[in-house]
């Protein structure tokens, strides 16, 4: 557990959050100011060099404040506070280059300020806390086959206050989310199907 410095890379404007590529090749950091994406790729020992093309630049996309892999690597899924939306980029899996797709970003809804953002283990769903309305909110979208992003009836779901940080369990039966301003955490079971939530 002992930890030894590696040096550092160069980000771009405000780094806000960090994602790891499955593969333990690539990890993607957001910048809140730039509204882009540093790639860089880590070698063996751990080292991480700029990927070629890095920072990758959001279109139509502004305050980039969390990031998620797809469990199969392939995209990458970016929650944009100031623009409430997500956008969402592939990823060239031999250099780890981003491409964003057609159609994002996709929006949320009108200055909801998404706050964070998680894929279910199965890659078929999306959720993304928000925290410009009271009380906070849960968003859940399908991911298509062509990874447009579908909210699903019912969405967004009412959490607590200022929600920070949502996760699953390893099955993906339940979903976590963190209200920092309520001093709580909401529960929902998930449907595996329909991405409909029920809460505990």
């Amino acid at each position: 557990g002992r930890l030894r410095p590696r040096g550092y890379v160069v980000s771009g404007d405000e780094p806000r959050a960090v994602a790891v590529h499955p593969s333990g090749k690539f990890f993607y950091t957001i910048n809140g100011l730039s509204n882009n994406v540093s790639a860089h790729s880590i070698s063996s020992t751990g080292l991480a060099t700029a990927v070629t093309g890095s920072p990758f630049s959001l279109t139509s996309a502004t305050g980039p404040t969390a990031v998620a892999v797809s469990p199969n690597g392939i995209f990458l899924f970016v929650a944009n506070q100031t623009s409430s939306d997500v956008s969402v980029l592939s990823i060239n899996q031999t250099s780890g280059a981003l491409a964003e797709i057609v159609g994002s970003p996709f929006l949320l809804a009108p200055a909801v300020g998404p706050t964070a953002i998680a894929v279910h283990p199965s890659g078929n769903l999306l959720f993304v806390t928000n925290n410009n309305t009271s009380p906070g909110t849960l968003s859940v979208f399908i991911i298509g086959s062509t990874v447009i992003l579908t909210q699903i009836g019912g969405s967004p779901f009412p959490v607590g206050l200022d929600p920070q940080a949502v996760v699953l369990n390893t099955a993906g039966t339940v979903v976590y989310v963190a209200n920092k301003g309520a001093n709580s955490i909401s529960a929902f079971s998930v449907d595996q199907n329909t991405g409909a939530l029920l809460e505990f």
